[in-house]
């Protein structure tokens, strides 16, 4: 449908338009394509004064550039970014910078430095859960490659807590699912099952899974037997969930 929407932007010509064509070519991979209708945008707005936009439009270069490993462009395009924000006031969007540039810190391997920034920024969003789950994902980013396993763990419960109730608690999820599947790859089942109650105390909700997932990890240490695996995930309803136990039954090296 690329080039429907393609006919369907030319026609409309807005902002709005080309600029969720730009990030469409992004998703897709396209990104010289999404560079230059963006250099386009940029050239538009500025003519217009739209300073909104042309923030906008350099946060998103910047993530591009970030994509072609150019961390250094990148972190010059959300700088442009956030003196715009900051200009203008916008103290929410400014910390959503700030957090993306510590992350990329963190993957030009400067991770004590990474860390400062977060630590620097986390006082000023203590009101804000949706960024302080961000926060939290980033430092939870940072212990995994580290292989500090546990502390990764702590990370993902506080970013679970503070997005619960919003649209960023599938994205925290998600990231505990990652550090689970790569804690199973790497056979650290005795870590995953002693820290698994955490979870179950603060999810009710799903504690079941969570009841599931330790079982899974004892049974992989040769703790338990496979009845008593299957005692747990018959107890779960929820589909997505049964799903995930067992992909996560099956990781192996």
């Amino acid at each position: 449908k690329i080039e429907e929407f393609e006919k369907l932007v030319e026609a409309v010509g807005s902002f709005e338009a080309k600029y969720h064509l730009a990030d469409l070519y992004y998703l897709l991979g396209e990104l010289e394509k999404s560079l230059d209708l963006y250099r386009e945008l940029l050239e538009e707005e500025t003519e217009k004064g739209n300073l909104e936009n042309i923030a906008k439009i350099y946060y998103n270069m910047g993530l591009i550039h970030e994509e072609l490993l150019e961390y250094e462009k990148a972190l010059e395009l959300m700088n442009k970014a956030e003196k715009v924000l900051d200009d203008l006031g916008k103290e929410e969007d400014v910390a959503q910078i700030r957090i993306h540039k510590a992350y990329i810190t963190f993957e030009m391997g400067e991770i004590s430095k990474a860390k400062a920034q977060l630590a620097r920024i986390l006082p000023q969003v203590l009101g804000n859960n949706h960024l302080r789950a961000q926060i939290h994902l980033v430092f939870e980013e940072i212990f995994e490659d580290k292989e500090s396993y546990e502390a990764a763990l702590h990370e993902c419960l506080y970013a679970m807590l503070h997005a619960r109730n919003t649209e960023y608690f599938d994205v925290a999820f998600d990231s505990l699912i990652d550090v689970l599947w790569q804690m199973m790859m790497e056979d650290q089942f005795e870590v995953v099952y002693n820290n698994m109650d955490m979870f179950t105390n603060a999810f009710e909700d799903m504690r079941e899974f969570f009841e599931g997932v330790k079982a899974v990890a004892l049974y992989k240490d040769g703790k338990i037997g496979r009845e008593d695996v299957s005692e747990y995930i018959t107890k779960i309803d929820d589909r997505r969930l049964l799903d995930l136990l067992e992909f996560l039954s099956e990781a192996e090296l």
